[in-house]
């Protein structure tokens, strides 16, 4: 059976959003036309396109840094514990760790429960390093 008018509606989403994050510096004139299309190709389906540009660079390379430590080999169970004990309240990355035990072991380890979500720190405004302020999860 041929879809014409009558079923497109069926195929539509109700929402979509593609989001383009392309970094300023290769946007040519290649990919200007492909964005076009693209918005072009979204809209026809009730899609949202939007363009970033990219993650800001300190974050990026902050991400980048953790991303190393995204394997569960990273992972070592009392001392992610002992970690999420020390972090239950906002303190600087590398005081709190050192307390735990020496940084070749822990700091793995706390790179991996960053990257899972387990602690957290505000990656957009500082370079991950030893004095960034690590936390749990607001989990509200």
């Amino acid at each position: 059976m041929a879809c014409d008018d009558t079923c497109t509606g069926l195929l539509r989403p109700t929402q979509g959003l593609v989001v383009d994050v392309r970094s300023d510096n290769r946007v040519d004139p290649a990919a200007t036309e492909a964005r076009a299309a693209m918005e072009r190709a979204c809209e026809g389906v009730g899609w949202k396109f939007h363009r970033t540009g990219g993650p800001d660079p300190v974050l990026r390379s902050s991400l980048r840094r953790l991303a190393g430590y995204r394997h569960r080999r990273c992972y070592r169970e009392e001392l992610a514990h002992e970690l999420l004990d020390v972090f239950g309240a906002p303190t600087p990355l590398l005081r709190d760790a050192q307390q735990v035990g020496d940084q070749p072991m822990t700091l793995p380890v706390l790179y991996h429960l960053l990257w899972t979500g387990h602690l957290t720190t505000d990656l957009e405004y500082a370079v991950l390093g030893p004095a960034v302020v690590v936390r749990a999860p607001d989990l509200r």
